[in-house]
């Protein structure tokens, strides 16, 4: 069977980049101030808004259907929304102080895992980090012209001063190689073709 398989550095580049993003996320949050320094502000931010919400309910509880407060009447229906809004609040809070970096941290870790063990996924019993490779062999091979820049530097500071395009011999090689799942045994194929110039 033909495929191509992502080779070992281009895994490694895909999970580097992967972790940089959730890297560049977590510096966003802290430049945002969720860092640590703002953990700390949300914590005491978390803590006032509960005990105005104690101390509103407690007034909820006496029977009585309006305050007045600093020269403003307050009704009950305004206080019992305003209520429910710093209930929001405070969650909101909640999600962005615990919640938020435990997913981030894990979602980075499945991601990493998953694009670096995926490619070498057996297509037959679906097992991750299964196939390894085997054996390489040469199909064929043959001459052919490589088209190469050349660079005409100046003798005495080496800047170049020119270029040209030439066709120069060369040799096209295409290998095969196969990678066997070490669980059920399936093969796999992929297909390289390498070229060079003979200088």
């Amino acid at each position: 069977m033909k495929t191509r398989m992502i080779s070992r550095i281009q895994k490694s580049v895909i999970a580097i980049l992967v972790a940089v993003v959730f890297l560049s996320a977590f510096i966003f949050l802290i430049s945002a101030g969720l860092g640590p320094s703002g953990s700390d502000l949300l914590h005491n931010e978390i803590k006032t808004q509960r005990s105005m919400i104690k101390e509103v309910e407690r007034l909820l509880s006496e029977s009585v259907d309006s305050w007045t407060w600093q020269g403003s009447e307050y009704y009950r229906d305004d206080v019992e929304q305003q209520v429910r809004d710093m209930k929001r609040t405070v969650n909101q809070y909640v999600l962005l102080v615990q919640v938020l970096p435990v997913v981030v941290t894990v979602g980075s870790v499945y991601l990493i895992f998953l694009i670096s063990t995926w490619s070498y996924r057996c297509r037959e019993c679906k097992k991750l980090n299964a196939m390894k490779k085997t054996k390489t062999r040469l199909i064929s091979s043959g001459d052919i012209h490589v088209k190469m820049e050349l660079k005409n530097r100046s003798a005495y500071d080496g800047r170049v001063l020119s270029t040209s395009e030439q066709y120069v011999p060369g040799k096209r090689t295409n290998y095969e190689t196969v990678y066997t799942c070490k669980y059920c045994g399936a093969e796999k194929s992929i297909y390289r073709t390498s070229e060079h110039a003979n200088l």
